[in-house]
Order: C-alpha cells, then structure tokens, then sequence
C-alpha cells in the first residue's frame, strides 16, 4: 500500500497560505485531508478552535513537547507551534493528500522526516507583504518581528519543490495554480 502524498503549503507570514488551504480543502473535500497543527497563539477574529489550528495553552504544549508527541515543533512570534506525530500517522491511514500548513522551518523538518513530502512555497512581492502584515497589526503586536522574519522565511524559497506567487487581488489564479501542482503529484 502506498503512502498518501502529503502536501505542504508554505512561506513568509502574509502570503496567503492558510487562505489557499482553506479554498482548496472548500473546493476538495473528498480528495484532500487537512492536518491541524497546534499553536499556543490566541485565536485571531473568525478563527475557531481545530478549523485553523488547535489552539492550547503554553503549559499543555511544553508537556507535549518532553513527552516526544511533535514531530516537529517551533517557537515564533513568541508563541509555540507544532504537529502532532499520532495525527499525522492517523491521517495517513486515510489514503488521501494530506495538506499541512507550516511555517518554512516546519516544512524543511517534514521534507527531513518524510522526503517524498511535496513543498509549495507561496509568496508575494516584498511591499505586498509588508502591506498585509501592516493590515494585521490592530491583532498583532508583532509587526516588526514578523517583517524581519520575512527575509528569513523567504530564503526557503529555492529548497522548495514548487513556487507560486500570490500577486495582490490575485488569489483566485495562485489557488488555480496550487491545485494543477497538485494534480501533478496524484
């Protein structure tokens, strides 16, 4: 029995990952399973608890983390995100593309654990970015660090296996073109 292909979206804070996810899993319900990473961040307006993330707190999350239960977790923004190794094996189970949204550092410890992972890298020009992020920082307060990580995120970029680039009042063709990248790998 092969493996299910597992599929993850990535980038720079700002490029419209979680947006491309959520349309993709809107328009594929079938053929595409959505894994739910965990995050000790507070949710953000509209956001519900196990659509986006799963949201907990610092002290539930450090006790995953010594009991070994992320395959990989990171720090950033101040706040701790990470995947859940039992979810990931459940989900395999499933036979069906996996979708995980993860930030660059996530993706580069996937693709180590698991090589066939399919990495696409979404991005925007610089000032878009720096705009969107701009846009955010009433929910924010960390605008600075996020536009500084930038750089370092999208330094990734060549280590992925496909680009698309999310041009303002473009989603919809970055969304098309996520899913004929996908349609490759089935």
């Amino acid at each position: 029995m092969k493996s299910p292909s597992i599929i993850v979206l990535t980038g720079p804070s700002g490029a419209g990952k979680s947006t491309v996810a959520k349309a993709l899993l809107e328009r594929h319900p079938a053929g595409l399973i959505r894994f739910i990473t965990t995050t000790t961040r507070p949710t953000r307006p509209g956001e519900k608890n196990g659509e986006a993330y799963h949201f907990t707190s610092r002290k539930y999350f450090e006790k995953g983390v010594k009991a070994e239960r992320f395959f990989e977790w990171a720090s950033a923004y101040n706040e701790l995100y990470g995947s859940d190794k039992q979810e990931l094996e459940r989900l395999r189970k499933q036979e069906k593309p996996i979708l995980i949204v993860l930030n660059t550092e996530g993706a580069q410890t996937i693709k180590s654990l698991v090589p066939e992972t399919n990495i696409i890298f979404i991005d925007a020009p610089e000032a878009e970015l720096e705009k969107r992020l701009r846009a955010r920082a009433g929910r924010d307060n960390e605008l600075e660090l996020r536009i500084q990580t930038m750089t370092e995120e999208r330094a990734f970029r060549d280590q992925a296996d496909f680009v698309v680039i999310n041009h303002a009042d473009e989603l919809e063709q970055t969304i098309q073109q996520v899913e004929a990248i996908i349609k490759t790998l089935e």
